[in-house]
C-alpha cells in the first residue's frame, strides 16, 4: 500500500549530480554505483539535501559492494564532527538501461530499514536520465514515484566532475548483485546507531 500524503523533495543539483554519475559510470566503466546522502523529515515532508557520499566500492554490470571501511570512516567522521550520521538515509545506485527496484534491491532496503535507518529513502538512476524513488517507513513502502531530472542533456564539465569522483573509489570487477559481500564484517551496522569501529 503506497501513503500518498508522503512528499518527497530533492533539488535539481543533487538530482543532476546523481544522473552524471549514472552516466560516467555505466557508459565509461560498465559498472552500476551506489552512495550514501542525507534525508531531512519534516512530518510527511521527506527531503533529500545536498549532502551526498560516494565511498569506495566495487562494481560490475550486475552491482556493487561497499566497501565497510570506509563506510565507517564516514561515519565515524559525522560523529567526530558533531554532523547526526542517522540522518544517512537516502541510498542512490545506477542501473543500465531500465529503473526499477529489483529483487536484491529490495533485499538491501528491508536490511537497511531493520537496521534502523526509517524512513529510508531509496533512488535508482540511468543514463538517461530517469529515476525511480521509494521512501520506506517502519517497513512499510508508503511512496514510490518516478521522475526525470530536468534541464538539458549533461555538460562535458558534469560529466568531469562525476569522473574526478568516481574514479578515485570504484574498482570493477566481477561481483554478485549485494551491496555487501557476504563476508564482509558488517555486523557492526545492524545497530545502526552509526558506532564506528575502533582501530
Amino acid at each position: 500500500m503506497v501513503i500518498s500524503e508522503v512528499s518527497l523533495k530533492a533539488g535539481t543539483e543533487l538530482l543532476r549530480k546523481l544522473w552524471a554519475y549514472a552516466v560516467y559510470a555505466q557508459g565509461t566503466k560498465n559498472s552500476e554505483v551506489s552512495g550514501f546522502g542525507e534525508v531531512d523529515v519534516n512530518g510527511h515532508a521527506v527531503t533529500v539535501n545536498d549532502n551526498f557520499h560516494m565511498i569506495k566500492q566495487q562494481g560490475g554490470v550486475v552491482g556493487t559492494h561497499l566497501d565497510m571501511e570506509a563506510l565507517a570512516h564516514l561515519i565515524h567522521h559525522y560523529t567526530e564532527t558533531s554532523q547526526n550520521p542517522k540522518k544517512l538515509r537516502f541510498w542512490f545506485h545506477t542501473h543500465p538501461g531500465n529503473v526499477y527496484f529489483s529483487w536484491t534491491d529490495d533485499e538491501t532496503i528491508k536490511k537497511l530499514t531493520t537496521w534502523g535507518l526509517d524512513p529510508l529513502v531509496a533512488g535508482v538512476f540511468n543514463e538517461q536520465g530517469e529515476s525511480r524513488w521509494a521512501v520506506v517507513r517502519h517497513g512499510q513502502r508508503v511512496l514510490e514515484v518516478d521522475f526525470k531530472v530536468p534541464g538539458e542533456s549533461l555538460s562535458s564539465e558534469e560529466l568531469e566532475r562525476a569522473k574526478r569522483v568516481i574514479d578515485p573509489i570504484l574498482t570493477v570487477k566481477p561481483i554478485a548483485g549485494r551491496l555487501w559481500r557476504e563476508d564482509d564484517d558488517s555486523s557492526w551496522l545492524k545497530s545502526w546507531g552509526f558506532k564506528s569501529r575502533r582501530r
